[in-house]
């Protein structure tokens, strides 16, 4: 693709020349779609409920405040924050989607950071305790997953040892402040992370990042979500 710019992507911030070309061979693509493939792929999205739209005040706030216009994997980060939304409104009804809109606003799995910590207090006050509790632990908890140690120790317990726990203590990546959720809020985010890692999956193509999710789906299929 001429004119790639890795440095546009969330994978900027990534080191050595062999790793960046590997990532760069599999991001720098032409993409083709026949006209055939592209009316069949829009009737079939054309049947498909629309989600709620986007209170207007979060998306002033990532759009002036924020920097989420780099591009993604296959896309923009928009596009992958919209996925993590529809997805969330059409199959985790019984929880917000705002948490699956905004969860990479306090730390992206590279390392970059779309929003500044000075701000915040001003997004606490744009959604609720409850989704806000949820968007801050997203990063931590997303790398607890990537290095896998958490769910392996968790696993190795009996289910009557991991339901009588009473709450999980880590720090937040943004300013490595204290957290502490309770065990059912803790089972209730990892199913967050679930529909994110199919966000990945619609949205990348590299194999280890398939792996990641399908090694992470079996260790959470033991646990009580």
């Amino acid at each position: 693709m001429d004119g790639f710019d890795l440095n546009s992507t969330i994978f900027g911030s990534l080191e050595g020349a062999l790793p960046r070309t590997v990532v760069r061979s599999k991001l720098a693509l032409n993409l083709f779609w026949s006209d055939m493939a592209i009316k069949r792929i829009e009737a079939a999205f054309s049947k498909i409920p629309r989600a709620p739209d986007y209170k207007s005040d979060i998306m002033t706030f990532m759009t002036e405040d924020c920097d989420f216009a780099m591009e993604h994997a296959d896309g923009s980060f928009m596009d992958h924050l919209r996925f993590c939304w529809d997805y969330c409104c059409a199959n985790y009804k019984e929880k917000s989607p705002v948490p699956l809109l905004l969860h990479s606003i306090m730390g992206v799995g590279t390392n970059f950071f779309p929003m500044e910590k000075d701000k915040i207090p001003k997004l606490k006050s744009l959604v609720s305790a409850e989704d806000f509790k949820h968007i801050e632990c997203f990063p931590s908890v997303l790398r607890l997953l990537i290095h896998q140690d958490l769910l392996i120790e968790l696993l190795a317990e009996t289910p009557e040892k991991v339901n009588s726990m009473a709450s999980i203590t880590f720090h937040r990546v943004i300013d490595n402040g204290e957290i502490t959720m309770t065990v059912d809020d803790f089972f209730a985010h990892l199913n967050y992370h679930l529909c994110h890692l199919l966000g990945e999956r619609a949205k990348r193509a590299l194999k280890q990042r398939r792996a990641s999710a399908s090694r992470t789906k079996k260790q959470c299929d033991g646990l009580p979500l």
